[in-house]
């Protein structure tokens, strides 16, 4: 039997309209030089009791980044996306 679960997502907007409000400064400059390079900001986990993760994504080679709290990429990330 499977277990239905809640999506905890459920009517939170993948990316906040108060996004500089979470993000930091060092956040904030690392989005803005990959967006230079073709990145985009695709979302943004909020987990509880933790930093957020702005998430990017880049068509072109089809990658993900991560950005932690020190402005550093972490395109190694290992990080599970829902299909839609």
């Amino acid at each position: 039997m499977t277990e239905v679960t809640k999506d905890k997502r459920y009517k939170s907007a993948p990316i906040p309209k108060n996004l500089d409000s979470l993000l930091n400064e060092k956040q904030k400059a690392t989005i803005e030089e990959l967006e230079n390079m073709g990145w985009s900001l695709w979302f943004v986990r909020r987990p509880k009791f933790q930093p957020v993760i702005p998430v990017l994504h880049d068509t072109k080679h089809d990658a993900i980044a991560l950005i932690d709290e020190d402005g550093i990429v972490l395109e190694e990330s290992i990080i599970q996306v829902r299909s839609s």
